[in-house]
Protein backbone atom coordinates (compact mmCIF):
# COMPACT_ATOMS: atom_id res chain seq x y z
CA UNK A 1 0.00 0.00 0.00
CA UNK A 2 0.96 3.63 -0.09
CA UNK A 3 2.73 5.58 2.65
CA UNK A 4 0.65 8.69 2.03
CA UNK A 5 -0.38 10.61 5.16
CA UNK A 6 -4.01 10.71 6.21
CA UNK A 7 -5.50 14.15 6.90
CA UNK A 8 -8.74 14.97 8.70
CA UNK A 9 -11.47 16.78 6.79
CA UNK A 10 -11.41 20.57 6.70
CA UNK A 11 -14.94 21.64 5.72
CA UNK A 12 -15.45 25.15 4.40
CA UNK A 13 -18.87 25.59 6.02
CA UNK A 14 -20.51 24.06 9.06
CA UNK A 15 -23.72 21.98 8.81
CA UNK A 16 -25.56 24.89 10.44
CA UNK A 17 -24.51 27.17 7.59
CA UNK A 18 -25.61 24.61 5.00
CA UNK A 19 -29.12 24.57 6.45
CA UNK A 20 -29.29 28.31 6.92
CA UNK A 21 -32.46 29.59 5.29
CA UNK A 22 -31.38 33.21 4.98
CA UNK A 23 -30.79 34.66 1.56
CA UNK A 24 -27.15 34.90 0.58
CA UNK A 25 -25.82 38.42 0.35
CA UNK A 26 -22.46 39.29 -1.14
CA UNK A 27 -19.95 40.76 1.28
CA UNK A 28 -17.65 42.21 -1.34
CA UNK A 29 -15.97 45.52 -0.77
CA UNK A 30 -15.89 46.26 -4.49
CA UNK A 31 -18.87 45.21 -6.57
CA UNK A 32 -17.01 46.02 -9.80
CA UNK A 33 -14.52 43.18 -9.42
CA UNK A 34 -16.17 41.30 -6.54
CA UNK A 35 -12.82 41.67 -4.75
CA UNK A 36 -10.94 39.66 -7.40
CA UNK A 37 -9.06 42.60 -8.92
CA UNK A 38 -10.58 41.94 -12.34
CA UNK A 39 -13.87 43.39 -13.53
CA UNK A 40 -16.68 40.83 -13.18
CA UNK A 41 -17.43 39.05 -16.47
CA UNK A 42 -21.14 39.78 -16.01
CA UNK A 43 -20.41 43.53 -16.17
CA UNK A 44 -18.11 43.45 -19.19
CA UNK A 45 -20.85 43.44 -21.87
CA UNK A 46 -21.88 46.88 -20.61
CA UNK A 47 -18.55 48.27 -21.86
CA UNK A 48 -17.36 45.70 -24.42
CA UNK A 49 -20.53 44.23 -26.02
CA UNK A 50 -18.77 41.27 -27.69
CA UNK A 51 -16.42 40.49 -24.76
CA UNK A 52 -15.22 36.88 -24.57
CA UNK A 53 -13.68 36.05 -21.18
CA UNK A 54 -11.64 33.10 -22.52
CA UNK A 55 -10.16 35.06 -25.43
CA UNK A 56 -9.88 38.73 -24.42
CA UNK A 57 -7.47 40.41 -22.02
CA UNK A 58 -8.41 40.51 -18.35
CA UNK A 59 -9.94 43.90 -17.47
CA UNK A 60 -8.21 45.30 -14.39
CA UNK A 61 -10.45 46.99 -11.82
CA UNK A 62 -9.25 50.44 -10.75
CA UNK A 63 -12.00 50.92 -8.15
CA UNK A 64 -10.20 49.10 -5.35
CA UNK A 65 -6.74 47.83 -4.48
CA UNK A 66 -7.41 44.14 -5.17
CA UNK A 67 -5.57 44.31 -8.50
CA UNK A 68 -2.55 46.26 -7.25
CA UNK A 69 -0.34 43.18 -7.44
CA UNK A 70 -0.40 43.53 -11.26
CA UNK A 71 1.39 46.91 -11.13
CA UNK A 72 4.84 45.40 -10.59
CA UNK A 73 4.31 42.14 -12.48
CA UNK A 74 6.37 40.84 -15.37
CA UNK A 75 5.73 42.01 -18.94
CA UNK A 76 4.27 38.58 -19.72
CA UNK A 77 1.58 39.05 -17.10
CA UNK A 78 0.95 42.73 -17.76
CA UNK A 79 0.55 41.94 -21.47
CA UNK A 80 -2.56 39.90 -20.64
CA UNK A 81 -4.20 42.77 -18.73
CA UNK A 82 -6.65 45.30 -20.19
CA UNK A 83 -5.62 48.64 -18.65
CA UNK A 84 -8.26 50.82 -20.38
CA UNK A 85 -10.76 50.88 -17.51
CA UNK A 86 -10.22 54.05 -15.49
CA UNK A 87 -11.37 54.56 -11.92
CA UNK A 88 -14.53 56.47 -13.01
CA UNK A 89 -15.67 53.60 -15.24
CA UNK A 90 -15.02 51.04 -12.48
CA UNK A 91 -16.87 53.20 -9.93
CA UNK A 92 -19.90 53.30 -12.23
CA UNK A 93 -19.75 49.51 -12.75
CA UNK A 94 -19.58 49.14 -8.96
CA UNK A 95 -22.71 51.29 -8.58
CA UNK A 96 -24.56 49.33 -11.29
CA UNK A 97 -23.71 45.94 -9.77
CA UNK A 98 -24.71 47.11 -6.27
CA UNK A 99 -28.08 48.22 -7.63
CA UNK A 100 -28.52 44.89 -9.43
CA UNK A 101 -27.89 43.09 -6.13
CA UNK A 102 -30.43 45.31 -4.34
CA UNK A 103 -33.02 44.41 -6.98
CA UNK A 104 -32.11 40.72 -6.76
CA UNK A 105 -32.45 40.69 -2.97
CA UNK A 106 -35.76 42.58 -3.19
CA UNK A 107 -37.05 40.03 -5.75
CA UNK A 108 -35.88 37.09 -3.62
CA UNK A 109 -37.52 38.57 -0.55
CA UNK A 110 -40.79 39.12 -2.44
CA UNK A 111 -40.71 35.59 -3.90
CA UNK A 112 -40.13 34.15 -0.42
CA UNK A 113 -42.96 36.25 1.00
CA UNK A 114 -45.32 35.05 -1.74
CA UNK A 115 -44.30 31.42 -1.22
CA UNK A 116 -44.93 31.68 2.52
CA UNK A 117 -48.33 33.26 1.85
CA UNK A 118 -49.23 30.38 -0.51
CA UNK A 119 -48.14 27.84 2.10
CA UNK A 120 -50.24 29.58 4.74
CA UNK A 121 -53.28 29.64 2.40
CA UNK A 122 -52.83 25.96 1.55
CA UNK A 123 -52.46 25.06 5.22
CA UNK A 124 -55.66 26.97 6.00
CA UNK A 125 -57.50 25.19 3.15
CA UNK A 126 -56.36 21.76 4.33
CA UNK A 127 -57.26 22.44 7.96
CA UNK A 128 -60.18 20.27 9.08
CA UNK A 129 -61.33 22.84 11.62
CA UNK A 130 -63.97 25.23 10.42
CA UNK A 131 -62.57 28.01 12.58
CA UNK A 132 -59.41 28.87 14.51
CA UNK A 133 -59.11 27.76 18.13
CA UNK A 134 -60.15 30.18 20.82
CA UNK A 135 -57.66 31.20 23.48
CA UNK A 136 -59.26 28.78 25.96
CA UNK A 137 -59.15 25.90 23.44
CA UNK A 138 -55.49 26.60 22.77
CA UNK A 139 -54.69 26.59 26.51
CA UNK A 140 -56.60 23.29 27.00
CA UNK A 141 -54.80 21.67 24.03
CA UNK A 142 -51.40 22.71 25.42
CA UNK A 143 -52.29 21.34 28.87
CA UNK A 144 -53.44 18.03 27.36
CA UNK A 145 -50.27 17.83 25.31
CA UNK A 146 -48.05 18.41 28.37
CA UNK A 147 -50.00 15.81 30.34
CA UNK A 148 -49.50 13.17 27.62
CA UNK A 149 -45.78 13.93 27.51
CA UNK A 150 -45.36 13.66 31.29
CA UNK A 151 -47.48 10.51 31.86
CA UNK A 152 -45.95 7.05 31.36
CA UNK A 153 -47.30 5.01 28.47
CA UNK A 154 -50.57 3.62 29.88
CA UNK A 155 -50.83 0.78 27.34
CA UNK A 156 -47.37 -0.55 28.26
CA UNK A 157 -48.05 -0.29 32.02
CA UNK A 158 -51.26 -2.39 31.80
CA UNK A 159 -49.76 -5.26 29.78
CA UNK A 160 -48.58 -8.28 31.73
CA UNK A 161 -44.94 -9.09 31.52
CA UNK A 162 -44.01 -11.14 28.46
CA UNK A 163 -47.14 -10.10 26.50
CA UNK A 164 -46.67 -8.82 23.02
Amino acid sequence: MSDLPQFPREPISSPEQQHDRQMWRPEWTCFCCEDSGFIASSLMPLIVPDYRPNEDRLPLCQNCSAGNWVQGSSPGVSGTIDWRFKREICAELDRINREQWRITLRNQFEARRQALAKIQDLTQQMNLRQRDRTWQETQKAEQDHQQVILEPDVDQAEKPEGAV
